[in-house]
């Protein structure tokens, strides 16, 4: 003899879990956003004092640059190749690390950050040469 049992299932849509994790992912997402955009303003803070005070030590450097006759943008321009010059070790490393997860646009992204901040900071320490006339 078999038994033959028939199960009835019921199967009804709740969404409240779904809604209240959802509210939690975007709230963390939010504070990722701002905990992010946060760094970089400090980092470009930080840089860019330090580029100052890297400056300064070379004031001796720029005024005979000036003399010789190169332009402030040049000077500026040669500021910004060698901390590009320098950052390549950080470059290698990211480009190992973006091979062995196999992501490529992380480099791309990373660096791209790397060198728009060095950029940016340059040209924030460098509004001291900018601003200033050889007398």
């Amino acid at each position: 003899m078999k038994h033959i049992q028939v199960y009835e299932y019921v199967v009804s849509k709740d969404t409240n879990a779904y809604k209240s994790s959802l509210e939690s992912i975007q709230s963390m997402k939010h504070m990722i956003q701002i905990l992010s955009r946060t760094i970089i303003v400090c980092v470009l803070v930080v840089l860019s004092l330090v580029l100052v005070q890297w400056l300064r030590v070379r004031i001796h450097e720029i005024g005979v640059l000036l003399s010789i006759g190169k332009s402030k943008m040049e000077i500026i321009v040669q500021f910004i190749f060698e901390l590009v010059f320098i950052s390549f070790p950080s470059g290698i490393i990211l480009c190992a690390f973006s091979v062995i997860k196999h992501n490529t646009l992380c480099f791309t992204l990373s660096y791209g950050l790397l060198m728009s901040i060095i950029i940016v900071s340059v040209l924030m320490a460098s509004l001291m040469i900018v601003i200033k006339k050889p007398s």
